[in-house]
């Protein structure tokens, strides 16, 4: 929490950065960098292909969760991706 934004989201999202919590980055084959607005219940997902999506309602054990994770692409791909609606930010 206090983490910067990774450098590589920064240059290629600059224009949104201050609507998105700063991300951190995490050891995974398909994921870049996390987020969470606890407060708005919003997790943000940067993958490693650049792309960067916004799930909405996800509570905050679910956040810790993927953050705990020994595989966060799985513990993703379980627990999030087929229970959250998403959007694409960019």
């Amino acid at each position: 929490m206090g983490r910067t934004p990774t450098p590589r989201l920064r240059r290629l999202y600059s224009p949104i950065m201050s609507d998105i919590p700063p991300l951190v980055d995490v050891s995974s084959g398909t994921i870049a960098a996390v987020g969470y607005d606890e407060a708005a219940a919003l997790l943000y997902v940067q993958f490693t292909d650049g792309s960067l999506y916004e799930y909405l309602n996800v509570p905050s054990p679910i956040h810790d969760g993927l953050m705990e994770a020994t595989s966060h692409g799985r513990y993703f791909d379980a627990s999030i991706r087929p229970h959250y609606s998403y959007r694409k930010v960019n």
